[in-house]
Order: structure tokens, then sequence, then C-alpha cells
């Protein structure tokens, strides 16, 4: 109840025989012992769970309890993050004033007796309210759209009007003034885009300057293209070959055998007079309720 844990096991309705997991040697009742654990979340993935009788020729009273489960192999989608501007806050005696009085309208000085781990978390909750009600939010860094750009515009405008002029007449003339509309507007997308790196260069060593390495490694990720790497995702470019994937990786990690000798592992009692084997008819007989 603690983890959220279901038998899986006891999930389908089975007939008698589908059921029992042990065999009781004296009398022959059947039971169910052994179960397989799931967490709460993953129910749904859960298709089938019963007992087979694959130990049998072995000799053995138990049965193997075997799960079929449905896997979903996705990513899952990562939540929105809310970026605060600490700047503001540390430049602003009057932010700075209300923070302190929020944060400390929120939590209580140290009693004695109380744990120390519960007043500390009660501190981290006061700064988090705190944080949501005083400090500013950033505004989300959205890349720019060069093709609107005025002097973009301008350029573009030149260009369909030469191009109109041309086709009314097209002479060798006219074909310069096209030629030379369209350089215009390639020049001029060179200087925005030249214009924006010096920008993005400058915000990287401003932060640098401010030690605010992640807001500097975010702008370099921006201007070099690299992408997040999507952590715990399978490879492949459809759910067979994900599943594929899945599959031999775990062959190839549960296929090795473990390198150097086995550490012997001392029993903690030793030398005890019990007899940890099957029940016989006279011991079951003693300790069977009259």
């Amino acid at each position: 109840m603690e983890h959220e844990l279901l038998p899986a096991n006891t999930m389908f309705w089975k007939r008698t025989g589908k059921r029992w997991t042990f065999q009781d040697r004296a009398s022959g009742m059947l039971r169910q012992l052994d179960y397989i654990l799931v967490r709460q979340k993953w129910r749904n993935s859960i298709l089938n769970a019963e007992p087979y009788s694959t130990f049998s020729p072995v000799g053995s009273d138990h049965r193997v309890v075997s799960m079929r489960v449905r896997l979903s192999l996705r990513v899952p989608k990562p939540s929105p993050r809310i970026r605060y501007d600490w700047k503001a806050l540390s430049t602003d005696p009057g932010l700075q004033a209300r923070y302190t009085e929020e944060v400390r309208s929120r939590f209580q000085l140290l009693d004695e007796g109380l744990e120390p781990s519960s007043e500390y978390r009660r501190f981290v909750v006061a700064n988090e309210e705190a944080t949501r009600l005083c400090v500013p939010v950033l505004d989300k860094t959205r890349t720019s759209l060069q093709s609107r750009h005025p002097d973009v515009v301008v350029a573009c405008g030149r260009v369909e009007e030469a191009r109109l002029g041309y086709v009314r007449e097209p002479t060798v003339e006219r074909r310069g003034i096209l030629n030379e509309a369209k350089q215009l507007l390639f020049s001029t997308y060179d200087r925005i885009k030249g214009e924006e790196l010096m920008e993005r260069v400058q915000r990287v060593q401003a932060a640098q300057g401010e030690r605010q390495y992640g807001e500097a490694w975010r702008v370099i990720n921006e201007m070099t293209g690299r992408k997040r790497t999507k952590e715990g995702q399978v490879e492949g470019h459809s759910p067979e070959e994900r599943v594929v994937t899945w599959f031999n990786h775990f062959r190839r990690l549960l296929g090795t055998t473990a390198e150097g000798d086995e550490e012997e592992i001392p029993s903690y009692l030793q030398n005890l007079n019990i007899d940890d084997g099957p029940f016989t008819t006279s011991e079951f007989a003693r300790r069977k309720p009259r």
C-alpha cells in the first residue's frame, strides 16, 4: 500500500486450476502464495497474468507465475519550465523587501523539539510561494523571423517590383535591375544574420560575466543548432523497431555472465538444529489442530 503495488495475478478472473501457485505435499491442498507485484501506473499495460505447471518435471511444489505486458515506448512530453527574472530581484530593494516579508509571513522560526527536515521543507515551500508572488517571469525567447524584418520587407518589395517590370518588358536592362534587387535582398539577409549572431555573442558574454552559465549554454545551443538529447527514448522509426531494440538490449544485458569467481556469502546463523526439508506425514499430524 505504501508503494501502490498491485498483485497482477489477482486482477483477472480465472478458474480454480489457473489460480493456485503452491501445492502442499502433505495434505495436497492448493494455495495461492506467489504473486507478481507491479505499480499502479502500469495497471493498464498488463494483458494477462497466471501460473503454469512448468516445474512439475523437476519436482517443485511451486508453479511459475508469468505475466504478459504491453509497453508504450514513448517519451513523455516535458512540462513547460518557468524562468524567473532573478536579476530584477537582485537590483530592486523594494522587491527584495516584499520577498523577505512574504517568506517571513509563511515561515515561523524553528521551535525546540521539531524535526529539522520538516522545518527545512516548510522553508523551501515558503520560498517557492514567495517566488511565484514577487519575482517577475522572463518572457519566452522566440527565434526571430528574419523574413519579417523591415529591411527584408523593403528588399522583397524591390525584387517584386523589378520582377513585374521585367515581365512587362523583358529587356537586358530590366534583367539587370532584377538581378541587382535579388543581390540586395541576399546581402540584407546576410547582414541581419550577422547582427543577430553578434547580439547572441554579447548575450553569452554578459551571462558569463554574471556567472549565469546555464543561460550562456542555452544561447550557445541556439547558435549552433544543437538540440537537447531525448533521454529515455528507444531508438527506432516504428513501434516494431523499438520493440526489437528493447529486446536486444535486455538479451545482451541478461545473457552475459559475471566475470571472476562468485563471492561466497557466509551464513548468519550456523549449526542450528532445524530440519528444512519437506514436511513428513507424522510432523503434519502433530501440528494439525485438534
